[in-house]
This record gives C-alpha cells, sequence and structure tokens, in this order.
C-alpha cells in the first residue's frame, strides 16, 4: 500500500512538472513583424520644433578646439551591446519570445525595407533594429518585455549618466537637426528637437557631463567647426543674442596671400625654400598653391576648410591624417602672420599681403 501511495506521489509530482512546463511554454510567442503592415507610432514631434527660430541650435553653440572633440570622442561609448543578442537571417530572440521581421526586397517600390540589428540597450531595455527603407532610413525601437515598439530617425546615442538620448540623422543621411529625449522608467520621452539653417551636423556626442558635442559642417562653404552645447542651457531656454561661432569671427580676411620660407623637402630630406600662396575668399575657405620642384612637396595643395578659435584660423586640406601640414592665420595690428609644422621656423611669420 505505502509503494502505491509513492507511485502516486511521484506520478502526480511529474503530471505538475508537466503542467507547469506547458503553461512556461505558452507564455513563448512567435512574432512575424512586417513594417508595411503594422501600425507604427514615430516616437519624434519634430514638426513642433523645426523651423522656429527659438529652437535654432546656433544660439547655443560654444566653440571648442578638435583637440578637444577628438578627446571626448575617444572616451565617448555609446551603450549599444550587439552580441548579447543573435540577430540571424531576420530573426531575433527576446526575453519574451521570437521575432521574424518580414523583408521586401523590392528597391524600386515603396514597400521595400530590410534589416540589421544594431545592438540591445539596457538603458531603455530595448532592441535597435535599423529599418532600410525605400524613402531612407529610420531606426526601431522594439522592448525586450513585451511587443512593444516604436520609430525614432536614427540610432539613439547615451548620455554617460543615462538620463538622457539624442539622435541627428534625418531620412536623408544628413542633419540639420538633434532630438533629445529625457530617459525615464527605461523609456525615451522626446522632448525638444534643436535644428539649423547654417550647419549640417557630421557629428554629435556625449561629454562625460551630459553636454552635446558637436562636429559640424557650415551649410555654403562647407567649412568644419567643432562646438559644444550645454544641456543646462537648453533645459533653461538660456541662449546667447548670437551665435558664438558667429560672433567670435574676426575681421574679413578675403585677399591674397605670400610666403617663402625655409623647409625639409618630403623628396630628398634636404632643405628647401617653399612658397605657399593663399587665396582667401571668407574666413571659412582658402585655396593654398605651393611652389616647389618636387610633386611631394606641392601635393597637398589645394581646398583647405578654416575654423577659427580666439582668432586664430585653422586651415586644413585633404592631408589631413596628421596636423603636419595644416596652418594656421592670425592677425594683429594689421601684420598677418602665418605658422605651420610644415616650416622649419615653427614660429609665427609675417605674411605678405598682395
Amino acid at each position: 500500500m505505502k509503494n502505491l501511495i509513492a507511485l502516486l506521489l511521484i506520478f502526480c509530482i511529474l503530471s505538475c512538472k508537466k503542467e507547469s512546463d506547458n503553461l512556461h511554454n505558452t507564455t513563448i510567442k512567435d512574432y512575424n513583424f512586417d513594417y508595411n503592415k503594422e501600425k507604427i507610432i514615430d516616437l519624434e514631434k519634430t514638426e513642433s520644433f523645426v523651423g522656429k527660430e527659438q529652437y535654432e541650435f546656433d544660439n547655443y553653440l560654444k566653440l571648442i578646439s578638435k583637440e578637444e572633440y577628438t578627446k571626448d570622442s575617444l572616451a565617448y561609448q555609446n551603450s549599444l551591446d550587439s552580441k548579447q543578442y543573435v540577430f540571424k537571417n531576420n530573426v531575433l530572440q527576446t526575453a519574451y519570445g521570437t521575432v521574424k521581421f518580414v523583408p521586401s526586397e523590392d528597391k524600386d517600390s515603396d514597400t521595400f525595407v530590410n534589416y540589421s540589428y544594431s545592438g540591445f540597450s539596457d538603458v531603455i531595455d530595448s532592441h535597435i533594429i535599423n529599418l532600410n527603407l525605400y524613402e531612407g532610413e529610420k531606426t526601431l525601437l522594439l522592448s525586450n518585455q513585451n511587443y512593444q515598439y516604436t520609430t525614432i530617425s536614427s540610432t539613439p546615442f547615451f548620455s554617460k549618466s543615462k538620463n538622457y538620448a539624442l539622435n541627428f540623422k534625418n531620412a536623408d543621411g544628413l542633419s540639420s537637426q538633434v532630438s533629445l529625449y529625457d530617459i525615464k522608467n527605461k523609456k525615451l520621452i522626446h522632448f525638444i528637437t534643436i535644428w539649423s539653417e547654417n550647419y549640417l551636423t557630421d557629428n554629435v556626442f556625449w561629454d562625460g557631463n551630459d553636454n552635446m558635442i558637436l562636429k559640424i559642417r557650415k551649410n555654403d562653404s562647407g567649412a568644419i567647426s567643432y562646438a559644444k552645447i550645454l544641456m543646462s542651457d537648453i533645459k533653461s531656454g538660456k541662449k546667447t543674442t548670437e551665435s558664438s561661432v558667429e560672433k567670435n569671427k574676426t575681421q574679413d580676411w578675403k585677399g591674397e596671400y605670400q610666403i617663402t620660407t625655409k623647409a625639409i623637402s618630403n623628396y630628398n630630406q634636404k632643405e628647401i625654400d617653399l612658397l605657399y600662396s593663399i587665396s582667401l575668399k571668407s574666413n571659412e575657405s582658402a585655396v593654398l598653391s605651393i611652389g616647389a620642384d618636387q610633386t611631394q612637396d606641392y601635393w597637398c595643395e589645394g581646398d583647405y576648410y578654416l575654423t577659427e578659435e580666439n582668432g586664430v584660423l585653422k586651415a586644413t586640406g585633404k592631408c589631413d591624417e596628421n596636423d603636419i601640414n595644416d596652418f594656421y592665420l592670425k592677425q594683429e595690428n594689421g601684420v598677418y602672420y602665418i605658422k605651420s609644422k610644415r616650416f622649419l621656423n615653427k614660429d609665427w611669420q609675417v605674411l605678405t599681403k598682395e
């Protein structure tokens, strides 16, 4: 009798375990995600901001050096992990189930869509999926805990404190705007989009103090500047009366300049006389002509972009793998000066204005 009772108990336990396992399995769900059939809400409401003067980011810009930009760039790491989850053959295994993304391969149709995995963000507990569409690109934010999703215009970049996020590319892959988000309860809350008529944004990320660091390009000339926008200014609405990029301009440099100075030849490492003829059309661009006998010594001539800091113009051209071929210009008491690591004399030297 005891043996029979024991067998009944074992059978009951196994039956309960099997039923429990089945119940557990029913919570695992498979989904087919078809972008063309889903009713998707876009998290960004840029129409409330873009085109309105009070939201122009030009007025918040504070110039920084390229060195400061580079230092912050190397220090920044976005909170995305691309290795924690496997995305293969358009299938993603999430914490709640399997999602199969349905592509449309006809690139000539407005239904075209394919998917790529950018990574998982524990900041918002969501998978970041890039949507390559007929009309451009978008980013899908897919919750890891339930079947909820929304879209934004591009990959989010999270601040070090994980209190804020930003994104800055539009559907054409360019940008004249930056959208900013608060992060609350692991959700993005879009609160402002700042924009510019004068600049395209090449890159934006966060420094260690939750301020934005930008590389921007002038629309008309292509001249590059590096700048910072303080989140405290954005939150308070504090802005300058005019863009600090424009406010810090020195007097007009338009004109033709020339100097002949000593340098070491890139051809045979011998000392040579090097002629620099510089034509400035504006404070943002210049054309450099180099007088030398060997191609190796005038290879870096051509168009140069100008950026300005503390009254000094920095010229950067096609030979930008290091700063040896960059040159700097300044003006004091009506006298024009130049210096460059390319010259033997590393001090400021007088330029002749023609």
